[in-house]
């Protein structure tokens, strides 16, 4: 893979990031602090990391440019998403701080105005994007219901009692 061909591609990248307000991974190895994009030592893959207080890890690592875009762009619109709900309630005060921590940030109706947001980000840059994180925020909420509720791990067979 020519370093034309990553420079392309990080072009793209933020010229979609540019669409909602965020900023596209920097291209190279020499990533200080945030998420980076660059080429396996092969020289066959992309390879997308995330750097923060000097660690690096390799987020995804694929030759399918479309594979690393989504992924790019699902952890950004997601954290984007949270921010954004966040700034909709009013801020804590002194005294409410520790159960605002309790429930504010768990809460069910929380998480879905922040996939709501994510998916509707999503939906700007590719549909086909915000179908696919539709279906992992139901199915990641339906999993946190269950939790919540008590239902996982219950029997629904009437002769297990």
């Amino acid at each position: 893979m020519s370093p034309a061909r990553l420079e392309e591609l990080c072009a793209e990248m933020h010229e979609l990031a540019a669409r909602i307000g965020a900023t596209g991974p920097e291209c190279g190895d020499n990533v200080v602090k945030g998420y980076g994009l660059s080429t396996c030592a092969e020289g066959e893959e992309y390879v997308l990391s995330y750097t923060e207080r000097g660690v690096c890890g390799v987020v995804l690592q694929s030759p399918d440019k479309n594979e690393i875009k989504e992924r790019y762009f699902v952890d950004v619109t997601f954290s984007k998403a949270a921010f954004e709900v966040a700034d909709r309630y009013p801020p804590v005060g002194p005294w409410s701080v520790f159960l605002d921590w309790l429930t504010r940030p768990n809460s069910i109706k929380w998480q879905r105005e922040c996939q709501i947001v994510q998916e509707t980000m999503l939906e700007r840059l590719d549909p086909s994007w915000s179908e696919r994180a539709a279906i992992r925020n139901a199915l990641g909420l339906r999993e946190h219901i269950d939790i919540v509720f008590g239902v996982k791990g219950r029997s629904t067979s009437a002769t297990d009692s």
